[in-house]
């Protein structure tokens, strides 16, 4: 790989292990820089928003000249840069002196010494201009091809970097909004009057948005006159007290007043109108600020607004979130408002929730009859002309909850509690909803319950907003990307490390081309590890499971971990004589142990001590509850224990994160632990960690127990010698390169192939082909017809078709597809020669007896 080609590599890498955007970006300009000794370069980020071009990365211009240009806006004669931003294409001046593009510039380029510049915009995928890529030189210069070769290739990792970037920020953006609404959410569900509402709604949008003050104001009939009850403020004094609105200024009196959008102002100073006048803002220390109106009936009731007491430039993102926020509030206080006056008057409903989609009934105790609102029947579905009952109103239940509902609400009838409970009910179309229903006895004169009355609402939005929030916090992002690029990485991975096997196999030992294949070969297995650790995180790797004893397993790794281990650290391994058995992959709790282990030794510098410890274990139900989030029930345990230095409690809530390390650079990708707990879950088990500062630490794996017997493990095909054939195999595979690939490696190995690309060429072939077919070779996953479903078809034909699949897909298509489950052979993607033709003869020869 050259030069160029190898930097582009390394900051693939430092893309991937989660640097910031400016060093990812510096590091790309230097490697540019690096090509030619006379050449600087700069990245610029466009502003969508003020047109604006700012610097990314430009290590090698001189500081005063960036600083310069930094924040200069586009147009068609704005210096090289910002005509290609603004034209969209790249400019090339190869004189700045001459051009007319740099007229503005012209100057401070020259005062410089930067005489030509060439700039290319940097577009994503869907032709966004996110900046530009500039090359200056200090003489007349035009580009070379080389050149332009190598902008191309910078302004792609460029674009890769910033919308990654982008994309991070976003997803932080969306989570900080979800955890607010979530606590908005539980704030109003909590709340007993819109008093407390208020001062714990102003507290979350405040604190969330880092503002100086959040304000609400009830205006007056009149429009004008308004009171602030009280405020939340930071570092700020408090405004609450009378104003008339009229006095900040005619202008944003009438935008109050009108009310279709938030009045957003980053500076008095410099955004108000003429006519307004921002001495009034500044006596209550207000210089920027973002305020909702409320209008009914076109008239102004109440204003909500957040304040900073310095200029500040109110993102897009931080409007809509003062907006969203200001419309739920408002839902909920005037919802409460609502219920004060039903409840003074003759309401059905005596309690009412603070979301949406809220509705009441009245259950009659004499005849179970029940009456709902227009709401309450939207909810279930059903028709105008539906008449419930009890009965029939508890039918809409779960299954799992019906008996629940039946209680609570028997419970008020009979006793006059109270009831509030969440439950899932299937509608009359059909569809899952959840809900909530509080209820509370109504008595008659003689003291008996002749009434319940409540209110009823769809909270599916709020339960689907907590889903976000914990998903957000479940990391998926890296197991959807594991998932979506496995199967092309592994065919690629496949064609890489068999072709150069080949090769290999084909150079005398003295040929200095060897040395080069190796690295290949290491480089391909080494991007297969770090895929498969990922598959292991994400959960999505195809486990092999089998009825095992952790005691044989961790007995048959002792010799290996004691290598591993070296001089200064000893092993000490404690079990019973009770076998501790488990339905697990016994290569992935071997991947688990091993991973343990080094850590440990990692932790301890100057020696140390290592325990592996196996049991079997009952736990309770508040020991399961409480630190493992598992059902009671008989488990196996498998501990690791060392005396190294410990980890206080801000590491313990990160080791499992995926690229999360406390390793020197270089000296470990920060997968290990997450593929260990990706691993531990997948088996339908769980990890707990105790450690302190100076204190070593353990690591605790509970799996669940198994009943029958232990599995014996077959000697791995792997040991046995990679022997030819002359059988003839059916190859079906869609990736044309593995196609032939395959086919090469089995043809020079004495085998008969036959060829297709796909399934319905596999069955014609099967069909028409008058010799026999000894061996189906075939990809899970393909278009239109499956791995296993032309197994199913052929098998009428050629009853003694063997068959072999193998794939690269995750997302347990594997599974989904019925392989493994049904005793098949498998081969799991990227392959090699020596796997390939040591499986096919696996499966073509007889068991041994």
């Amino acid at each position: 790989m050259d030069t160029f080609g190898g930097g582009q590599w390394n900051v693939l890498e430092t893309l991937a292990s989660g640097a910031p955007l400016q060093e990812v970006l510096t590091q790309l300009v230097r490697l540019v820089e690096a090509q030619a000794p006379d050449m600087l370069c700069s990245i610029l980020l466009f502003d969508p928003v003020d047109g604006t071009l700012h610097t990314g990365a430009a290590p090698s211009l001189p500081d005063s000249y960036v600083r310069a240009i930094d924040g200069a806006p586009i147009g068609p004669q704005a210096g090289s840069c910002g005509t290609a931003a603004f034209r969209r294409e790249a400019v090339v001046v190869e004189d700045i002196e001459f051009h007319d593009y740099w007229e503005p510039y012209r100057e401070l380029a020259l005062a410089h010494e930067l005489r030509a510049c060439w700039s290319t915009p940097i577009f994503s995928p869907s032709m966004e201009l996110l900046g530009t890529f500039a090359m200056y030189h200090g003489v007349r210069h035009v580009p070379s091809a080389q050149e332009r070769a190598w902008v191309g290739s910078a302004t792609h990792l460029a674009a890769i970097a910033i919308v990654k970037d982008r994309s991070e920020r976003e997803a932080q953006r969306a989570r900080k909004r979800l955890e607010l609404m979530h606590d908005l959410s539980e704030t109003m569900r909590l709340a007993v009057d819109s008093e407390r509402l208020l001062a714990d709604a102003l507290r979350l949008l405040g604190s969330h948005l880092g503002a100086s003050r959040c304000v609400y104001a009830h205006v007056d009939a009149d429009g004008d006159r308004c009171t602030v009850p009280a405020d939340y403020t930071d570092n700020c004094a408090s405004s609450a007290g009378e104003y008339r609105l009229s006095d900040f200024g005619p202008s944003v009196y009438a935008a109050f007043k009108r009310g279709q959008s938030a009045v957003v102002i980053r500076d008095v100073y410099r955004d108000l109108d003429p006519t307004d006048d921002p001495a009034r803002f500044i006596s209550i220390d207000v210089r920027a600020f973002v305020c909702c109106s409320l209008v009914r009936e076109g008239k102004l009731q109440a204003l909500m607004a957040v304040h900073s007491n310095q200029p500040r430039n109110w993102t897009a993102d931080e409007v809509d979130s003062v907006q969203d926020f200001v419309e739920r509030c408002w839902a909920t206080i005037q919802q409460r408002a609502a219920e004060a006056k039903l409840r003074e008057s003759e309401a059905l409903m005596r309690i009412a929730g603070a979301a949406a989609k809220l509705g009441g009934f009245r259950l009659d105790v004499a005849t179970g009859r029940l009456a709902w609102s227009d709401v309450v029947r939207d909810i279930h579905q059903v028709s105008d002309d539906f008449e419930p009952d009890f009965e029939s109103a508890i039918e809409f239940y779960h299954d799992d909850y019906r008996q629940m509902v039946r209680r609570r609400v028997t419970d008020c009838i009979r006793d006059g509690i109270p009831f509030d409970f969440e439950a899932p009910l299937v509608t009359h179309k059909g569809h899952t909803v959840w809900v909530r229903a509080i209820g509370h006895a109504e008595r008659n004169e003689a003291g008996n319950v002749q009434r319940v009355l409540g209110a009823f609402q769809s909270i599916d939005d709020r339960r689907r907003l907590e889903e976000q929030l914990r998903q957000a916090q479940k990391m998926e992002a890296v197991g959807q990307l594991a998932g979506g690029i496995a199967h092309d990485f592994n065919n690629l991975l496949s064609v890489i490390l068999s072709y150069s096997t080949m090769i290999f196999d084909g150079l005398t030992p003295l040929d200095p081309l060897r040395f080069e294949l190796e690295q290949i070969s290491k480089a391909a297995l080494r991007a297969g590890d770090l895929t498969r650790q990922l598959l292991a995180f994400s959960r999505q790797q195809v486990l092999q499971p089998r009825i095992v004893d952790l005691n044989q397993v961790v007995l048959g790794l002792e010799r290996l971990l004691e290598r591993v281990l070296g001089a200064g650290v000893s092993l000490t391994l404690l079990s019973g004589q009770v076998p501790c058995k488990s339905l697990v992959d016994p290569g992935q709790i071997e991947q688990v142990l091993m991973n343990l282990v080094v850590n440990a030794r990692d932790a301890m510098p100057n020696g140390g001590q290592i325990t592996i410890e196996t049991s079997r274990v009952q736990l309770d139900e508040s020991y399961a509850d409480a630190h493992l989030n598992v059902r009671a029930g008989k488990y196996v345990l498998l501990a690791v224990t060392d005396t190294g230095i410990g980890m206080d409690e801000a590491t313990r809530a990160r080791i499992f994160e995926p690229f999360f390390t406390t390793k020197e650079r270089n000296k470990g990708t920060g997968l290990g632990l997450s593929m260990v707990w990706g691993i531990v879950a997948q088996s339908g088990g769980q990890i707990w960690v105790y450690s302190e500062p100076g204190s070593g630490t353990t690591f605790k794996i509970y799996l669940p127990e198994a009943e029958g017997a232990v599995e014996d493990v077959a000697p791995s095909s792997e040991l046995l010698p990679v022997q030819k054939g002359n059988e003839t195999v059916l190859l079906v595979e869609d990736e044309e390169q593995v196609r032939t690939l395959v086919k090469t490696l089995l043809r020079r190995n004495g085998y008969n192939v036959l060829e297709a690309q796909n399934g319905g060429e596999a069955f014609l072939l099967c069909e028409q082909y008058k010799g026999r077919i000894h061996l189906l070779l075939t990809d899970v996953v393909m278009p239109r017809m499956t791995g296993r479903e032309l197994a199913e078809r052929v098998r009428p034909l050629r009853s003694d078709l063997k068959v072999l699949y193998v794939s690269g897909y995750t997302e347990n298509s594997i599974v989904h597809h019925g392989v493994l489950d049904a005793g098949n052979a498998y081969l799991s993607k990227p392959i090699t020669p020596d796997t390939l033709l040591r499986k096919l003869r696996e499966v073509l020869d007889p068991p041994r007896s």
